[in-house]
């Protein structure tokens, strides 16, 4: 037994015209229009006092997400075969900046300028020797203040992840930089 179709009465066309008024329809050719129905633009209804409501208060403004300090050897957030490789120091190196000679500011020019050259130009692994220290001025100082050079919020955001480097790329003095994708 089927149920005889009613068709809807001016009240309730001019309510589901008032709720739809900002609503764009998908495919604009497949809304059908009849004669008894035309789609005019509905006044809006009177309000009333009871409906009178305050706006909504503005939503705060998200304070900026930081990204986590970086770990020396951590592969959070890259897939599992490329921090194997990442790991293993199998990763073709695209540049490389040695820091020998330099003192602790100019290294850190130095890192800074080389690091955004190289995000920018889309390279993705990057050899910074930094040294093992030893000398008169600071043991290691250059090599103690990379890992926070490097977490600066200014560069983290292009770093994925940094390790100590393999014996043939220069050990303990140096670090594997893994850089994020530039994406289009």
């Amino acid at each position: 037994m089927s149920r005889a179709r009613r068709e809807p009465t001016e009240e309730e066309l001019a309510l589901w015209r008032y709720v739809t008024r900002d609503v764009a329809p998908q495919h604009p050719h497949s809304v059908l229009r009849t004669a008894r129905h035309p789609t005019p633009e509905p006044p809006p209804p009177p309000k009333r006092a009871a409906e009178i409501i305050a706006p909504p208060a503005p939503t705060p403004a998200r304070p900026p997400v930081r990204p986590a300090p970086l770990a020396l050897g951590a592969t959070a957030g890259i897939d599992r075969r490329t921090a194997q490789r990442f790991s293993r120091g199998q990763m073709d190196i695209d540049a490389k900046l040695d820091l020998h000679g330099h003192t602790v500011s100019e290294a850190h020019m130095a890192v800074d300028r080389f690091l955004r050259r190289a995000a920018q130009g889309g390279l993705r692994c990057v050899l910074i020797v930094t040294g093992k220290g030893g000398g008169s001025e600071g043991k290691g100082r250059i090599r103690s203040e990379a890992m926070h050079w490097l977490s600066h919020p200014s560069l983290r955001p292009s770093i994925l992840a940094v390790r100590e480097a393999r014996s043939r790329d220069g050990g303990s003095g140096a670090l594997y930089v893994l850089l994020r994708r530039q994406r289009a």
